[in-house]
């Protein structure tokens, strides 16, 4: 019996050995994954004192404390990881939501949200924090660093929200700022504006120094405007060469205007282009809450209608809306939407100005001008539907369409009266740039069969491609398919004289402000002296416009033009009347 109670102690005693073993290597594999945790861990016992946690926990503390927390009370520490007021809030209805029970306040009655929560550490990381209460009493608090996830959500929110080129807010996060800013104005009873921007002539840039070249000028551009605001006030980019502008609490529209005056002085001074500097020109429109509008659409339309009128203004310049600029839109919107169908339905025609030659005293050249009876509209002249058929994409069909039938026309009244008149045909910067201009003209010389030596291609001094080279390429094709080149409004614009030295420019019409009082004012004599001399030295034929007396057309005439038009020789005519017009010029002769 002796002998079996030894057994059975030896046995009991190895029993504990493996048992504390076991216990020993179960608390180690604990300590190990405490310790390999990505998170930082603490456990708390049922006295609330810290009695395991691991490195990353111990960051959350100073350095001279890291290695004085065990033992601790959790009231102590509760301090590190408390929500702070931003947080409060930010969890305000998950806290309300959350039972707090006596155990869950500490020695100052904080309240410990149930429910996970973020703070910023001393470090500016973002941390998730889960504070739970077990049953067996025991507490435990994961810290979880959620740096890299918030880094990467704050990223996504601002590709979505950002433009990425310029870096400026987008429309979607302008439209939810002004949502909130006229909300803001409604309650606080203030006004604010809505600020369209367009850049003047953007495609040229993109034609000189190619679409990298446009992308480092609307950089330039954005970095310009982002200097010209005030701190509260918004600028975004809707695309393109657009840009748009919210500028918050203002008491006057003249605080406006010199904002946006400032704006436009800052963006002539010039924006760097691959170290060139580039002179850059935008046409402004604005829209005030509430006198324009109440909503956003409104607003924004607005300041749209506002910025049209500004480039029809002449550019670089800035308007405010008005209900007369709506009453101009609502005529502009119903040409839009007549014009899709006007050519089907044949309400073009063409009228046709005679130019009078002072060296055989005859009619040699006739204009075409296009002319639109709507029977909506009325009568509507080229200025008023033009613009609107270049950016609806109509123009190409519309200019095939008047060359054709006006070459057609004029090859019949040549046959008839048994000589080779001119036909002058109007172009546009547009055409010329976004057209295969060359190709179209040779197809309408195979078809109506007219000489292009009778065809004379005119374009205004004011919109001359001096700095386009896809608009030049094309007057210099067309001139080597034998038709000239003619410079209209010459003298009002700032068109480099350099532009006489050019092979394909074989005459100008001088503007009619340069004429006007040629009889008794002794500068536009002076002036016009000038530019005919200019002109002959390159032999460029100089014709005079704007013709309304027979003083003026004589005074021209000894000053040595070549021509002239205008109302006083013969105003516009219907074709009909001009073939009357040269078959009697032909029995008189």
């Amino acid at each position: 019996p002796r002998f079996a109670s030894w057994i059975i102690l030896w046995v009991g005693y190895f029993k504990l050995r493996i048992l504390k073993n076991k216990e020993v290597k179960s608390r180690k594999r604990l300590e190990d994954t405490i310790k390999n945790l990505n998170q930082g861990f603490a456990l708390f016992d049922k006295k609330e004192k810290l009695v395991v946690c691991n490195e990353k926990y111990k960051k959350m503390y100073p350095p001279e404390q890291r290695n004085k927390l065990l033992g601790k009370r959790f009231s102590e520490l509760w301090h590190t990881f408390k929500p702070s007021v931003a947080c409060e809030s930010k969890h305000q209805a998950v806290a309300k939501k959350s039972k707090i029970s006596s155990e869950q306040r500490d020695s100052t009655d904080d309240k410990i949200p149930v429910e996970p929560y973020e703070i910023t550490d001393r470090y500016g990381r973002v941390i998730l924090i889960d504070n739970q209460l077990e049953k067996s009493g025991n507490r435990v608090i994961i810290f979880t660093d959620i740096t890299p996830q918030k880094q990467a959500e704050k990223r996504l929110r601002h590709i979505a929200s950002h433009d990425n080129l310029t870096g400026l807010p987008n429309r979607s996060y302008f439209i939810e700022r002004l949502r909130s800013a006229i909300a803001d104005s409604r309650r606080l009873n203030t006004k604010l504006a809505v600020i369209f921007f367009d850049l003047d002539n953007f495609k040229k840039v993109n034609d000189i120094y190619g679409h990298s070249g446009g992308d480092e000028l609307l950089k330039g551009v954005a970095h310009r405007l982002r200097e010209c605001i005030r701190e509260n006030d918004t600028i975004a980019r809707l695309g393109g060469d657009e840009f748009i502008g919210l500028f918050e609490h203002i008491s006057t529209w003249k605080e406006v205007s010199t904002s946006v005056s400032r704006i436009i002085e800052s963006l002539k001074s010039g924006v760097s282009i691959r170290n060139t500097r580039q002179i850059i020109t935008t046409s402004i429109g604005i829209s005030i809450f509430p006198d324009d509008g109440n909503n956003i659409d409104t607003l924004l339309t607005n300041a749209d209608i506002a910025c049209y009128h500004a480039k029809n203004m002449g550019r670089n310049n800035y308007q405010f809306f008005t209900e007369d600029l709506n009453k101009a839109s609502d005529k502009q919107r119903q040409i839009e939407n007549h014009l899709n169908h006007a050519l089907n339905r044949d309400e073009f025609s063409l009228v046709y100005q005679p130019q009078l030659n002072f060296k055989t005293g005859y009619f040699s050249d006739t204009e075409a001008l296009i002319r639109w009876k709507s029977p909506n509209l009325g009568e509507l002249s080229a200025k008023d539907f033009i613009p609107f058929a270049e950016s609806s994409g109509q123009m190409n069909a519309l200019s095939r369409w008047t060359l054709l039938t006006a070459c057609r026309e004029l090859n019949s009244l040549n046959a008839q009266v048994k000589t080779a008149i001119k036909l002058t045909i109007n172009t546009s910067l547009h055409e010329l740039e976004t057209e295969n201009i060359s190709q179209k003209i040779k197809d309408i010389i195979r078809l109506s069969k007219f000489s292009p030596s009778n065809i004379v291609i005119e374009l205004n001094e004011s919109i001359y491609p001096s700095d386009s080279l896809r608009a030049a390429k094309a007057l210099q094709e067309l001139s080597e398919l034998g038709l000239s080149v003619s410079l209209d409004n010459f003298g009002r614009g700032s068109v480099s004289l350099k532009a006489l030295e050019v092979s394909y420019i074989t005459r100008i019409k001088i503007s009619p402000s340069l004429t006007d009082e040629i009889e008794n004012n002794p500068q536009q004599l002076r002036t016009v002296k000038a530019i005919i001399a200019l002109a002959h030295t390159y032999s460029i034929q100089v014709i005079a416009t704007g013709v309304e007396r027979e003083s003026q057309l004589r005074q021209l005439e000894r000053l040595g033009c070549d021509g002239a038009q205008g109302h006083y020789i013969a105003p516009p005519l219907s074709f009909e009347a001009l073939e009357q017009l040269y078959q009697t010029t032909a029995q008189q002769a």
